[in-house]
């Protein structure tokens, strides 16, 4: 599985770095004079989905969340096809996951009680950093064509899990803080067998590699347009279990504004 993923990050690299030194190839060397410093806003929906790497619970649909923020790039080498980017973003992640098998919820004072077509609905508002390193062509008219690569650290400050089954889960209502410990009687703790558990925690820290592509197109004087594509491939295990380990993804559209 992970060399299946190194495989196709190679192969992305290698596409993006060989379009750029082709498109850079056929325009001219660049004349004008970058700033050292582009601040902008930026708005993404995003396309959400985990990642299943161990246990039972797959992976369901693509939910669609908002994220948004600012942009600062910082000119390397005064080269206007250089650049450092980071941002300071507010990015909501939504992963849904269905239990194939029964899940079990047993006490000290009553019996097991079996839970079936068991689905998480898990939402958690996160800070990140993303940094990574633009390489942009020159002009061709308006237009710049951009790639970018680097890593995106966050750490969530909010995470909501909506729980649905087929039988009453529990009587005040269906959404919960996972990670609180009020909420330890929520999880499934299986039954005498050791069946069907799952702990429903989830890991406030996360770290992402970022891919990503876009335009760039002058509106005037230094304001630019910027729309682009970018793949957000989480790097750890996102949910807090001994027997289901999944990693969280997810593409977005960013549509931003550089002034």
């Amino acid at each position: 599985m992970r060399t299946q993923n190194n495989i196709r990050i190679s192969f992305l690299l290698s596409f993006f770095f060989l379009a750029f030194s082709t498109v850079t190839a056929q325009t001219s060397s660049p004349t004008e004079t970058p700033q050292k410093v582009r601040i902008g806003l930026k708005f993404s929906p995003t396309f959400n989905w985990a990642k299943v790497l161990q246990g039972s619970l797959e992976s369901k649909g693509l939910p669609i969340s908002i994220g948004y923020g600012v942009m600062v790039d910082f000119n390397i080498a005064k080269n206007p096809n250089y650049w450092l980017s980071t941002e300071f973003n507010i990015t909501t992640l939504s992963s849904k996951l269905e239990s194939s098998k029964s899940l079990f919820i047993k006490d000290g004072t009553n019996p097991e009680r079996e839970f079936t077509d068991v689905v998480f609905k898990y939402k958690s508002q996160m800070i990140q950093i993303p940094i990574s390193l633009k390489l942009r062509s020159n002009a061709i008219g308006n237009l710049h064509y951009y790639g970018s690569f680097g890593f995106a650290p966050g750490v969530a400050y909010s995470t909501r899990l909506s729980t649905s089954t087929n039988e009453e889960y529990y009587s005040d209502g269906n959404s919960h803080t996972p990670n609180a410990s009020s909420n330890d009687e929520l999880d499934f703790n299986g039954n005498d067998q050791e069946e069907g558990v799952f702990k429903d925690n989830y890991l406030p820290v996360r770290v992402g590699l970022i891919v990503g592509a876009g335009i760039e197109a002058k509106i005037s004087g230094k304001t630019m347009l910027n729309v682009g594509l970018q793949f957000n491939n989480g790097l750890v295990d996102q949910f807090l279990d001994d027997k289901f380990k999944a990693r969280t993804n997810y593409l977005a559209l960013n549509l931003g504004v550089f002034f």
